[in-house]
């Protein structure tokens, strides 16, 4: 018998506490001893991540009655109804329930297979995100027949109406119940997905009979029809992404549907590209920002797309924040709308590979904070002596950061000498102070030859750079269990 075995029972419980999920499972096959602990100590089981529908049932009763984070991967047509039959048994005791479905996923006729499991009270669950079937918006339109349509429609009773806690929801290819049925079970979600190809009249005024919600994704690809009556006085979003068809024009002027919903006014507002975008998201009651955040915005490979894009997030001083993205930067630096943009800027945040592709001026008089993201993909273009083709004057400007300093050599590369020194068009009379977020050479001498009359001094901070806006940006809509 080992010393970790003759630990009390309590303290070893404590103990498998810390493990990673995945290394729960492994500890209750060490001994007799600590299989005994562990099956004992149900808020080990508290946070149950699993593929495999063996072991989901299991595990759902180690956790006994303690409530439970569930979140379920690879779901098909062969494992749905066991998996949901476990869940249904469970769903009382359950907190988050996150299904998730195999690389194949379900087809829309199994939809109401998920109603009936969710017919149970659950008055735990406070977060359901459920994305095990097929993406409404690449399924041919013509495919879906009314009776498709209708079985994607919740229908009333859902959780016996008893969610009192149910806050968040993503749905994908489901809809919610109708608006001339009461459901209490969504009466206190505040932040709502959902993913369908044609958003009827029924389907908005479901959502905006929702009391509490202020938060709202909606990917579609077209607007059937829209309600007769507007939406009740109480309904306001604070938060809107809409996603749609690339080619579909929300912005000449603002279609119907935004209206609908609030905006202008809404204060968090997200979509893809549009010509107008620019020009639409700087008029009343919105305004010229005065930070912009440009970042890299992983492609979506489900919607077929190849082209590497950004995102950008503005916020101006009434306190509205407007991100825009799939949107190609280097095109924009020269449009009327954007230069507008740039020229009121006070704090810029912008890949330095985006500095390298840009391809005219850039005026920034009134800018105070440039933050430039380096990666280790910028390396090459660094150590090279021809710099980017951008002249940008910041005749104000008061701090420079370069984050992501991790790279060898950073400040005595060419690259970087050409940019502080000869692209930007610094004030030498009043210089920046240059920043360097989490550097790898901080003990290296710095050499003061290649910067003294541009800057007045070089910082180096030791710690990461903050995370990149998109990041917070996905997050705050997935659903997951931590290990």
């Amino acid at each position: 018998m080992t010393q970790a075995s003759l630990l009390p029972a309590e303290i070893a419980g404590f103990v498998f506490e810390l493990l990673r999920f995945s290394d729960k499972v492994t500890a209750t096959h060490v001994c007799k001893r600590w299989r005994d602990v562990a099956l004992a100590h149900e808020r080990l089981w508290s946070r149950i991540r699993c593929q495999s529908v063996c072991i989901l049932e299991p595990l759902l009763e180690r956790a006994r009655h303690v409530p439970v984070d569930v979140q379920v991967s690879g779901i098909s047509v062969e494992n749905l109804q066991e998996i949901l039959h476990a869940i249904s048994r469970h769903l009382y005791h359950i907190r988050l329930l996150v299904l998730e479905g195999a690389p194949l996923l379900v087809d829309h006729e199994h939809i109401p297979m998920v109603y009936d499991c969710l017919t149970q009270p659950a008055p735990l669950l406070e977060a359901l995100d459920i994305r095990i079937f097929e993406d409404p918006l690449l399924i041919d339109a013509l495919a879906l027949t009314n009776e498709l349509n209708a079985m994607r429609v919740a229908p009333v009773g859902l959780f016996a109406e008893e969610a009192p806690r149910l806050a968040k929801v993503s749905f994908r290819a489901m809809a919610l119940p109708r608006r001339h049925h009461p459901a209490s079970a969504f009466s206190r979600v505040t932040k709502m997905e959902l993913e369908t190809t044609f958003l009827s009249a029924a389907d908005l005024e479901a959502i905006v009979s929702l009391p509490s919600l202020k938060s709202l994704h909606l990917e579609i690809i077209d607007i059937i029809s829209l309600p007769e009556a507007p939406p009740p006085p109480s309904f306001h979003l604070e938060e809107l992404w809409i996603l749609g068809p690339y080619d579909v024009p929300y912005f000449i002027p603002p279609c119907p549907l935004l209206w609908y919903l609030g905006f202008p006014h809404i204060k968090h507002f997200i979509s893809n590209d549009d010509e107008v975008w620019l020009e639409t998201m700087t008029s009343s009651p919105r305004g010229l920002p005065h930070t912009l955040l440009i970042e890299h915005w992983s492609l979506d490979e489900r919607r077929g797309r190849t082209t590497a894009t950004e995102a950008w997030r503005l916020i101006d001083g009434g306190g509205f924040v407007s991100d825009l993205l799939d949107v190609q930067t280097g095109d924009q630096f020269s449009w009327p709308p954007a230069k507008n943009v740039f020229a009121n800027l006070k704090e810029l945040v912008i890949p330095y590979s985006q500095l390298r592709q840009a391809d005219c001026d850039l005026r920034l008089p009134f800018l105070t904070r440039l933050c430039i993201r380096v990666s280790d993909n910028d390396r090459r273009f660094l150590s090279q002596a021809g710099g980017v083709l951008l002249y940008a004057p910041c005749p104000n400007l008061r701090t420079l950061e370069l984050w992501g300093g991790a790279i060898p050599g950073l400040l005595s590369m060419p690259g970087t000498v050409n940019l502080v020194r000869n692209d930007l068009s610094l004030d030498r009379r009043h210089p920046p102070e240059l920043l360097i977020w989490n550097p790898c050479d901080a003990s290296i001498p710095i050499e003061w030859d290649a910067f003294v009359d541009v800057v007045s001094g070089i910082r180096y901070l030791n710690e990461p750079p903050p995370d990149p806006f998109v990041v917070e940006l996905r997050s705050s809509w997935r659903t997951s269990v931590e290990d």
